[in-house]
């Protein structure tokens, strides 16, 4: 989930995809095989985050006589022979807790549960509150009757900048291969230049920059080298497996005769 800040225009990222629990993580543990679960008086809640609920509790099993024919929820609503769908998984919608704010948290919202009344459909609101030492975290509480809202402390709610290192450059070198090109057609259209090296714009600079990506990288293998010779052997070894067979010294090409037929007799 991205989210911009409307005060500084800063842009966060939210990753919350390690707190999804998936019944192909139930070899690492039992834990994973369950769902999140949070006991308030006499009900209690079994929840998922961004899939379906695991399992179908015992309660709606015996409600709806078959777990086949318990619907798919986010989660259930639970109670002595109740049993009541939280919300739909594919309603669900983020936002950040805080606009203002972005660092103190997100929040996810599913709505098409289980109807409460003559006009209300059950939802539920995942409010995850950044905390660094929390780590995953689990639900602690639930409040609500048809409106659910679920507080959720977890390190994975605290918000990362996006790197700008890789757009920056992919935007600068685009742009000044433009200007290159365009100044290259410039440079044999207009100042009929023949169509050479000396054509480009900023040739010497151009041949600067270049022999000097050449030097350093030079110097930088022979450090290499130096520093790890067992690299180096292991780099040839991979070089004389997988060069062109031309380029080898046992290699020799063809040589045809240039005998005439006179001189063979």
């Amino acid at each position: 989930f991205y989210g911009k800040s409307p005060i500084s225009g800063d842009s966060y990222f939210w990753d919350l995809s390690e707190l999804t629990r998936k019944k192909s993580q139930c070899p690492s543990g039992a834990v994973r095989c369950r769902d999140y679960s949070v006991a308030r008086d006499d009900e209690v809640f079994y929840m998922n985050l961004c899939a379906n609920a695991m399992n179908k509790p015992r309660e709606c099993r015996l409600l709806y006589g078959s777990k086949d024919l318990v619907p798919k929820a986010i989660g259930y609503q639970t109670a002595d022979g109740v049993c009541y769908s939280m919300g739909d998984v594919s309603t669900g919608v983020w936002s950040l807790l805080n606009p203002n704010q972005p660092r103190k948290g997100v929040k996810l919202t599913y709505t098409g549960g289980s109807q409460c009344d003559g006009y209300t459909y059950r939802s539920v609101e995942y409010h995850f509150e950044c905390d660094p030492y929390a780590g995953l975290g689990v639900p602690r509480a639930v409040f609500g009757d048809c409106e659910f809202v679920v507080l959720w402390r977890s390190a994975y709610a605290c918000p990362s900048r996006p790197s700008m290192l890789l757009p920056i450059f992919f935007w600068s070198f685009s742009l000044v291969a433009v200007y290159l090109f365009a100044r290259f057609i410039y440079n044999i259209r207009v100042k009929q230049m023949m169509l050479d090296w000396e054509a480009v714009p900023h040739i010497r600079l151009v041949r600067f920059v270049g022999a000097s990506i050449m030097i350093f990288a030079h110097d930088f293998w022979e450090g290499l080298q130096q520093l790890a010779p067992e690299f180096s052997e292991r780099a040839e070894r991979t070089w004389e497996r997988i060069r062109p067979s031309w380029t080898r010294s046992e290699y020799r090409p063809v040589q045809h005769s240039t005998t005439t037929d006179e001189e063979q007799y």
